[in-house]
């Protein structure tokens, strides 16, 4: 669970988006908990966190914060990489090339003056 945070958390940073735009649906249907959840909700009501948005299996299980304020931080695409290429390392995606080299280079800038 913590890595489905994780990466919820990260991916709700650099990804504009609304919960709307996604299927909602209950965290047991897809074998998490409503009470860990809203225990995440409160820790989070305690840190610096913006917003954040859990999706398992494309839908919708928790939401936190205003999710349409775009958020500015650092280095966000590394930690999604790593979590998302994982499995394919040494196995499709060569490493001794950069992002670009890859076709993963984000067109114009991130965030709008």
């Amino acid at each position: 669970m913590r890595l489905a945070i994780l990466l919820a958390t990260a991916l709700t940073c650099c990804v504009p988006a609304t919960a709307q735009q996604w299927q909602q649906a209950p965290a047991e249907s897809q074998g998490y908990l409503t009470p860990r959840l809203e225990a995440l909700r409160a820790w989070l009501k305690v840190q610096d966190t913006t917003s954040t948005m859990v999706v398992v299996h494309g839908k919708v299980i928790f939401q936190y914060g205003d999710l349409t304020h775009p958020s500015k931080i650092a280095s966000c695409r590394k930690s999604i990489l790593g979590m998302l290429y994982a499995n394919y390392i040494g196995k499709q995606i060569d490493l001794g090339k950069t992002v670009v080299q890859l076709g993963l280079e984000e067109p114009g800038k991130p965030f709008p003056p």
